[in-house]
């Protein structure tokens, strides 16, 4: 254990490097920085397939994505495989690009693990972010009350989209920042397509700024408790998807075998 706190405390020592990776590779573009055209890629056409402006399902073109995002296909192919590996589309040969479908049920299956990985990841980001790391997650967790009180859910689903970047790389561990990697985008939309419906953007929006101000203070026992009260949330939240999409496919049933009586 004394060997991984002088590795981790070390870790933190490596400021510039450290800070530089994650302004790079997990904020958008601020003064005085320059964002490749793959990430530029990526980031338009996560937020489109989140948002549902790619709707669950449909096959596009590469040429369409480009012409989408606003930038040539090299960058294009690069998101697209990024994408991909989060399993917000699939790659499929001389067929297109398929969108994948939202299951509710998965979901749940889902949450069992991002539930246990994210308490992880935001406790161990928490002890390990540096100064300049705890003032953006303050002004995160800012903009998430920005959010709720505006019922901005475009303010909050993007500064949702640089939190998780932030906390995976925040955690310093490369397994964990993976294994949330393949799951993260997918909450982000299947929360976007039911959000409406059960009115959870300004819930949503206040507990992730808990988590983000817990983050920032560097109290991991306080981000435990704030991530533990936004997963009973999102917990929650998926069981009502559950059973309004269990309810609906039974009358979407019924109707059709009365049409055929």
């Amino acid at each position: 254990m004394e060997a991984l706190t002088d590795f981790f405390t070390a870790s933190r020592r490596r400021l510039p490097a450290m800070d530089a990776q994650v302004s790079t590779a997990s904020l958008p573009v601020v003064a005085g920085m320059q964002e490749s055209a793959a990430e530029r890629a990526y980031r338009r056409l996560e937020e489109a397939i989140v948002t549902m402006e790619l709707q669950p399902g449909a096959v596009v073109s590469e040429a369409y994505l480009s012409e989408l995002s606003g930038l040539g296909r090299g960058p294009v192919r690069d998101a697209v495989r990024r994408l991909a590996v989060e399993h917000l589309l699939v790659v499929r040969p001389k067929k297109g690009i398929r969108i994948t479908e939202i299951d509710a049920f998965a979901q749940l299956r889902l949450l069992e693990v991002r539930q246990e990985l994210e308490r992880l990841a935001f406790c161990s980001a928490a002890r390990r972010t540096t100064i300049e790391q705890r003032a953006r997650f303050a002004a995160l967790g800012v903009d998430f009350r920005k959010a709720a009180e505006a019922g901005d859910e475009l303010l909050f689903i993007r500064t949702d989209k640089v939190f998780n970047d932030l906390s995976r790389r925040c955690a310093r561990n490369e397994f964990t920042e993976g294994s949330l990697l393949l799951i993260q985008g997918l909450s982000r939309r299947f929360w976007f397509r039911y959000f409406r419906q059960f009115d959870m953007l300004r819930t949503s929006a206040h507990h992730h700024a808990d988590v983000a101000e817990a983050i920032a203070s560097g109290d991991a026992r306080a981000t435990a408790e704030a991530i533990d009260c936004l997963s009973a949330g999102a917990c929650d939240f998926a069981q009502r998807v559950g059973e309004h999409e269990s309810e609906r496919t039974l009358a979407q049933e019924k109707t059709r075998k009365q049409a055929h009586e």
